[in-house]
């Protein structure tokens, strides 16, 4: 007879076969010298600071090689300032302190918004030439562009004239992915060359016709002058 199937009974179970581990996706291949995520920069000084830290190896590294000794060993200090006596014609300058170290200036005209003083547009560009500038400098331990400069100029990257440097394109993209995708824009807008001050003096000016003595008058000057070889003379208006 038949086996009768009791009502709810357990059904069997369906063996599963072995079960395959999935494969882990493909990492997506970044462009080589670019780095995807930026650097917290605040100030124009820290972004200064982390240029030269990334750019004075380079500059000790083609010093080495061209038997350069090396006066600077350590990223000088860089901040944006206007140079000592010189406001309008040097954008640039390195100083050696008492202890060896150096220090670089930056003129505040460097900056977006330069093209306004007679700039050219890039700033970037333009501020990270500078900088390069001062680090040969620094490293050759002289502000002279004679000798030793020139070469070490060239070999990093850098255009002449040395007195208005400006990077070739190969360093330009350099910078822009070993440096700018790092660092990213220099916080900073250009400055206005300050306004030379108007002279207080309104006096005028009168030279002798003989000596050449020289006098100054608020009005007309009617006068004789006795020089010291004896001769008589007028003043004349200078």
């Amino acid at each position: 007879m038949p086996k009768k199937r009791s009502i709810g009974g357990s059904a069997t179970k369906k063996t599963r076969g072995p079960t395959r581990s999935k494969s882990p996706q493909p990492r997506q291949k970044q462009a080589p010298g670019r780095v995807a995520i930026k650097e917290v920069i605040e100030t124009r000084e820290e972004w200064l600071a982390r240029a030269a830290s990334l750019l004075f190896p380079l500059v000790r590294q083609v010093a080495a090689w061209q038997t350069i000794p090396c006066r600077c060993f350590a990223p000088p200090a860089v901040s944006c300032s206007w140079p000592p006596g010189r406001l309008t014609s040097v954008r640039s300058l390195s100083l050696q302190r008492e202890d060896g170290s150096w220090e670089v200036l930056l003129s505040p005209v460097l900056g977006h918004g330069q093209e306004a003083n007679g700039l050219p547009p890039q700033a970037d560009a333009l501020v990270l030439a500078h900088l390069l500038h001062e680090l040969c400098h620094c490293v050759i331990g002289s502000n002279s562009h004679q000798k030793l400069f020139p070469p070490l100029a060239a070999s990093v990257g850098l255009h002449a004239p040395w007195s208005d440097p400006w990077l070739t394109k190969s360093m330009r993209e350099q910078c822009r992915d070993q440096v700018l995708s790092r660092i990213g824009s220099y916080p900073h807008r250009s400055m206005s060359l300050p306004k030379p001050k108007a002279s207080g003096n309104r006096q005028r000016k009168y030279v002798c016709s003989n000596c050449g003595r020289i006098v100054r008058a608020a009005g007309v000057l009617r006068a004789q002058h006795l020089c010291d070889d004896g001769k008589v003379a007028e003043f004349v208006l200078a």
